[in-house]
């Protein structure tokens, strides 16, 4: 099944971005992947997201930098060491034309790793 993610990936500009690293400091929009035209879009297959700081209460969450389409719930960031894993298949779940995505912590204190496999089209 890995052949339809990178057959997508091959004809529309796939990227495997490079782990961010993200604080209640970083918050906010992430630029990767670039989007090539205002008119593109992103596609996020597979998300996979390490908590390398754990800290009570605080959580996560990903989502479309400007409508706040809900890519990822709250996830618990209570725990170091925690992977949370998400697949959207081969097509990918699509965020609005020309949108990033925003990273979301609920207060300082935690710290994850995140790993965003997709690509970009029209």
């Amino acid at each position: 099944m890995n052949n339809l993610y990178e057959q997508k990936q091959r004809i529309w500009g796939g990227f495997n971005v490079t782990q961010f690293q993200t604080t209640a400091s970083t918050t906010g929009s992430y630029s990767t992947p670039a989007l090539k035209t205002t008119s593109h879009k992103i596609y996020v297959q597979r998300l996979k997201i390490v908590v390398l700081t754990g800290s009570a209460g605080k959580t996560l969450a990903l989502a479309d930098a400007t409508t706040g389409t809900v890519i990822t719930p709250a996830l618990d960031m209570s725990t170091g060491g925690t992977t949370y894993s998400f697949d959207f298949g081969p097509t990918g779940k699509v965020l609005t034309v020309n949108e990033l995505i925003k990273a979301t912590i609920s207060a300082a204190g935690a710290a994850a790793s995140v790993n965003i496999e997709g690509y970009t089209r029209t």
